[in-house]
């Protein structure tokens, strides 16, 4: 089903960028426990030691990691933000550096590492998430209509990199920006409570223990981002495929799970005309992480031969099962729904 493909993809690509996270997150983790560590005072964190300048051993080990960063940068074509890309040469010309300076500039390094993959894997995502689900979407079109079009072709690349770099959300940005934004609020954050906790002087443990606490962050930020840009890409691919084939009506699919927003369960197998379609409103995505589904409503169910399918959800024990394809969000909930929930609290 369109449904558990949609899902299943998206599910793929978080997988790889979440094991670049968790390195990278590492790294930060590291040089952040190791500063404070060095320059840590009867285990409280100094601004005073913070401020001074890079000794010499230390200014050269900072330019050896600073050409590291570069190189990497070149070598993997990290796409580094303009701001970041000038902090980076600003400081390779530097002669004198504080230490805690020198640290923000490796944390943004870092970060641009992360972001800078995260972008890539998703633009590659989202690019074949658009292509298979227009596929996909054509296919079940024509084996619902009992017709097949051996001429029909899939858009071409360039198309499909225009509508993939093409911003859709209310404030205009891309998912680029989107990432590029969220990896400048996480390394904000993070010298901003350092800087806090230097000037409280934070013992050595409730500092790293608070730090610890943002690292989880911005791999919850770019699994928002790639979830949210998988669903509309690929809605927005259906869309596409649904008016070249003139599809007039569309019909809207919520999980079957108590995670469910209320709207969304609400507008669960109701059926829409294509010129009625808004996102947020009753299109995908309806909100960030908004993991449901349109589906092409053809009423197959006159055609010669039909056979009810179902439609996966969960069972009173959590289990993944099948359900009757006809039955709805809120059918679901008032037969197994309430008790799951209820076994969760």
């Amino acid at each position: 089903m369109l449904e558990e493909a949609k899902k299943k993809k998206a599910d793929e690509f978080i997988s790889v960028v979440e094991k670049q996270f968790n390195k990278a997150i590492k790294r930060i983790e590291d040089k952040i426990d190791s500063f404070i560590r060095r320059y840590a005072e009867n285990d409280q964190l100094s601004m005073a030691q913070a401020t001074k300048y890079l000794t010499d051993a230390e200014f050269k080990d900072f330019k050896m990691s600073l050409e590291e960063y570069i190189r990497l940068g070149q070598k993997n074509a990290i796409k580094y933000s303009a701001d970041i890309a000038k902090d980076l040469e600003r400081a390779s010309l530097e002669y004198r550096i504080t230490r805690l300076a020198a640290l923000e500039v490796e944390l943004k390094a870092e970060a641009a590492s992360i972001y800078g993959y995260a972008q890539d894997i998703t633009y590659q995502g989202l690019g074949e998430m658009y292509s298979e689900m227009y596929g996909r979407t054509a296919f079940e079109i024509f084996k619902g209509l009992g017709v097949m079009d051996s001429s029909f072709a899939l858009p071409n690349m360039d198309l499909i990199d225009s509508v993939v770099r093409s911003p859709w959300s209310n404030d205009g940005l891309t998912f680029s920006m989107h990432l590029w934004r969220d990896q400048t609020t996480f390394i904000n954050d993070l010298t901003d409570l350092l800087t806090q906790q230097m000037i409280s002087g934070a013992g050595y443990q409730k500092a790293t223990k608070e730090l610890q606490a943002m690292y989880g962050r911005p791999l919850n930020d770019c699994k928002r981002v790639i979830y949210t840009e998988s669903a509309f890409f690929q809605a927005q691919a259906q869309n596409d495929c649904y008016k070249r084939l003139g599809v007039e009506k569309y019909q809207f699919f919520s999980e079957l799970n108590v995670n469910v927003c209320p709207i969304c369960g609400k507008l669960d197998s109701q059926i829409f005309r294509m010129d009625e379609r808004r996102i947020g409103v009753n299109a995908v995505p309806m909100h960030p992480n908004c993991r449901c589904v349109e589906a092409p409503y053809l009423n197959t169910e006159n055609l010669p031969g039909y056979v009810k399918g179902y439609r996966s959800g969960r069972d009173e024990n959590g289990r993944s099962i099948g359900f009757p394809e006809d039955i709805t969000y809120e059918q679901w909930y008032e037969q197994v729904g309430a008790d799951l929930e209820a076994k969760m609290l």
